[in-house]
């Protein structure tokens, strides 16, 4: 099967982003040997949901170049300019390689929901290169994607406070808005220490499941049909990173419906001045007291000192800083 894959941590890194390395290898590998297209945010984007940072009218194509007539800025663009990654040395370069037999992904300036529209819509522009690499596109044209795959995320997503929050749900929910079935990975882990030790086991065993639940997709939905349920648009999984996983039994379950019972996610710092507050505060304090020794001079004599003394020495001071 094609899968499109995402997630919400970006490209591999051993501290945010530990999992989807290994978790594309497993997808590709005997004995499920699916063709796999990797699209990715190109920074960290937990907690973002479903959102865009595009406006949905102004979604562009990818390599579009054209002026913006809106005024600049950082979290709202007219074009999305991908880089293509190499997950064998980890390096990102602006364009793909010329070399039919590598292979390589795509990282993408946005969200994961913004990745799965890119992806589904835009394939043949993000993956223009003729691939023979295992597990690759084999010809250029728009692939139909079977599923959309987003995960694994570092970190579980049992609950509803999280999954509400969580971009790999988001990536997951674009994809079942769109009519495209999908399936969210979430891993738990307990210990960071032995994630590099657990990830390889992790991986295998939810490809195991992820294949599992694509191939029988269309009979649960009939069996869901059959017994009263609600059928599924997406399915979210999370896998516990613990030793002799694949031995342990894989439950269906509900999600649990939760609420944030703390308030709010944020605190209240105390301010600190900024360099550069510091610098007035002092320049301004400065200025004060050399026009109070001034005044006090002047009062001394008998006569005030000159109004332009004092404003060439406030300037000499302000030139200063």
């Amino acid at each position: 099967m094609h899968i499109l894959l995402t997630n919400d941590d970006g490209p591999p890194n051993a501290e945010s982003s530990p999992n989807v390395l290994s978790f594309a290898r497993a997808l590709r590998a005997p004995p499920f040997n699916h063709t796999v297209s990797v699209v990715l945010p190109s920074t960290q984007r937990s907690w973002i949901g479903k959102a865009h940072l595009l406006p949905a009218s102004k979604l562009p194509l990818a390599h579009q170049q054209q002026p913006s007539t809106r005024p600049a800025n950082e979290n709202v663009t007219d074009h999305v300019t991908p880089t293509y990654y190499d997950p064998e040395t980890g390096t990102a370069h602006p364009s793909p390689p010329e070399d039919p037999n590598k292979d390589y992904w795509v990282l993408v300036p946005g969200t994961p929901a913004t990745c799965v529209q890119l992806g589904l819509f835009h394939h043949s522009l993000l993956f223009p290169i003729t691939s023979t690499a295992p597990g690759s596109l084999e010809h250029t044209k728009d692939t139909p994607i079977d599923f959309v795959v987003s995960g694994p995320n570092h970190g579980r997503n049992t609950t509803a406070a999280f999954a509400l929050s969580s971009g790999t749900l988001g990536g997951a929910l674009e994809a079942a808005v769109v009519g495209v079935r999908s399936i969210a990975v979430s891993f738990a882990f307990f210990n960071r220490d032995e994630i590099p030790l657990l990830v390889d086991e992790a991986c295998d065993h939810s490809a195991r499941i992820v294949t599992k639940l694509m191939t029988d997709w269309d009979a649960n939905q009939q069996r869901a049909k059959k017994e009263g349920i609600a059928l599924p648009d997406v399915y979210s999984v999370n896998v516990p990173l613990t030793a002799g996983l694949t031995e342990k039994p894989i439950r269906w379950t509900w999600m649990l419906d939760n609420k944030w019972q703390g308030g709010s996610l944020y605190k209240i710092l105390p301010h600190e001045p900024t360099a550069l507050e510091e610098a007035i505060k002092n320049d301004a304090e400065d200025a004060g007291s050399k026009a109070e020794k001034s005044s006090q001079s002047a009062g001394e004599s008998g006569k005030l000192p000159p109004t332009a003394e004092l404003r060439d020495e406030y300037h000499t001071t302000a030139g200063q800083f």
